[in-house]
């Protein structure tokens, strides 16, 4: 069995795993110590490759709208501006919604997530501090994925549930990845069950800790890690299952 690692740089393209058998465009990779060292030749993506590809896509939506854009809007409401409120949401609702949508996956509720995050957003922007390209909407995102773990832990008064009578685990297998774009890799991770949905989302797009995980969903960190695994195994199975019906 693979253990699968967190990704290792900034840009978490590198990463380290037991097996090194995903590179990117450099000739090079993280060894499960930590050494990059050069790789002779280029080799089959896996799980891990498909989400990181993920995740690079979501932070390259973060930052296409201009850092002037969010500095602005940050001024509009800083000076009381009536049109600041307007200008926030037609320049980021749309993505938003996309974080939500990672989370939730029931229309009403995710609408009246969406609304309760926006009324957060709005009454809490004079605690925001700008502090370049891409800050506010990550600000924003962080919002709105509290709300979205706070709708359904009280959905679900006993967090632990989360994790029981999930499918067994799958056999391990590595996606074929060609040609799945972000909105096909989004519609495939809303068919995990929620538990994996949850560990999946927190881990390797939030970013946080399996310590951290436990500590938001009620869990032990080994069940954490568990899920992720078994997400991941799933996730990889729903794509590749997505690409023998586009033959």
């Amino acid at each position: 069995m693979r253990h699968w690692a967190k990704p290792c740089t900034a840009d978490h393209f590198f990463f380290r795993c037991e097996q090194m058998d995903v590179v990117g465009p450099k000739k090079s990779c993280f060894r499960a110590d930590g050494l990059r060292v050069p790789l002779k030749k280029t080799v089959a993506p896996c799980k891990e490759y498909a989400l990181v590809t993920f995740k690079r896509q979501n932070q390259q939506n973060m930052t296409k709208v201009a850092a002037d854009s969010e500095e602005e809007i940050v001024g509009l409401f800083r000076r009381g501006d009536a049109s600041a409120m307007d200008r926030l949401y037609a320049d980021h609702a749309a993505y938003l919604t996309a974080v939500c949508a990672r989370y939730i996956t029931d229309d009403d509720e995710l609408k009246d997530v969406l609304q309760e995050s926006m009324i957060k957003i709005f009454t809490r922007m004079g605690t925001f501090s700008y502090r370049g390209r891409g800050s506010l909407r990550a600000w924003m995102s962080r919002i709105v994925v509290n709300e979205c773990l706070q709708t359904i832990r009280q959905r679900r008064r006993h967090p632990t549930t989360l994790l029981d009578q999930l499918p067994p685990d799958l056999p391990d297998e590595d996606p074929d990845i060609e040609g799945i774009d972000q909105e096909t890799m989004t519609r495939l991770m809303a068919r995990l069950p929620e538990g994996y949905r949850l560990v999946l989302n927190l881990y390797v797009v939030e970013g946080h800790s399996h310590k951290e995980i436990g500590e938001m969903l009620g869990i032990k960190p080994d069940s954490s890690a568990s899920q992720l695994h078994r997400a991941k195994n799933m996730l990889a199975h729903l794509i590749n299952e997505h690409q023998r019906r586009k033959i």
